[in-house]
């Protein structure tokens, strides 16, 4: 059985849908790109993954242990390869680990976006070229025309709403990783009211970077970040901080964002 699926090659999301697959008796086998290739099987498995260096790959194979190696899937942004194992060995199934490289995931979610977006590009153009030859020969009818519009413009941006859910992943691991390099972040408006000092933005700065706008003297201090967290996740970190007694209102603002970025 082969199926599609848009996941972070080796994140949590993608390992948690492997092992739920495993339990209905779907074991995974192989795959490329956002293809995932299983093979039915009467075991009960638990999937794990992991990056390695191209390097090490031929190791692994070699390599004997209570984990049985499932499958390889190469990368190109970034140069890893993702390694799928599998046991079935109750205590081994208890094992616990961690969400994995969040630093690498992000670099493979930036490559998928990026590579989703050309997509988007390629199938646009060539459309707009097929439905000027088709417009110049006259080839269709009206109803016929009106169609191939239609699936020209589905057809071209549908990667990009692809590419649009990749990016809110991307978002979600830059803030976890605090790496904001040639990222564009939206401006959110802060308002606190009951503050008696100003913020200590030392104990927020993992939000975003923070700006003081102004302050009245009824205690309402306005502060404008750049960030890409939610306003449920900027709101959960402030509130430790000033205490229950200060109210929060954020107004977003979504701004101009950059060509090519969603």
């Amino acid at each position: 059985m082969w199926r599609f699926k848009l996941a972070i090659r080796g994140s949590e999301s993608e390992l948690k849908w492997l092992n739920h697959l495993a339990q209905r008796g779907w074991l995974l086998s192989g795959g490329r790109g956002y293809w995932y290739q299983f093979t039915k099987t009467t075991q009960t498995y638990r999937l794990f993954s992991e990056y390695v260096t191209p390097d090490v790959v031929a190791d692994l194979q070699q390599r004997p242990g209570p984990f049985d190696l499932l499958a390889m899937v190469r990368l190109k942004k970034p140069d890893v390869a993702v390694v799928y194992s599998g046991t079935t060995e109750p205590k081994l199934m208890q094992t616990r680990v961690d969400a994995g490289d969040a630093s690498l995931q992000l670099k493979i979610a930036l490559a998928m976006r990026a590579h989703l977006l050309n997509w988007m590009n390629g199938f646009f153009v060539t459309g707009l070229i097929i439905m000027v030859g088709l417009i110049y020969f006259n080839r269709l009818g009206e109803t016929a025309m009106d169609w191939a519009i239609f699936l020209w413009l589905v057809i071209s941006f549908t990667p990009a709403v692809m590419a649009s859910k990749v990016h809110r992943q991307s978002n979600i691991l830059r803030v976890r990783t605090q790496e904001y390099a040639d990222a564009w972040k939206p401006t959110q408006h802060v308002f606190l009211k009951n503050m008696h000092s100003d913020l200590d933005l030392d104990k927020v700065k993992s939000i975003g970077e923070w700006q003081l706008v102004g302050h009245d003297k009824k205690g309402t201090y306005w502060y404008d970040v750049h960030t890409l967290a939610s306003l449920a996740e900027i709101k959960q970190t402030l509130q430790p901080v000033v205490g229950d007694s200060v109210k929060i209102s954020i107004m977003s603002f979504l701004g101009l964002a950059p060509i090519g970025y969603l």
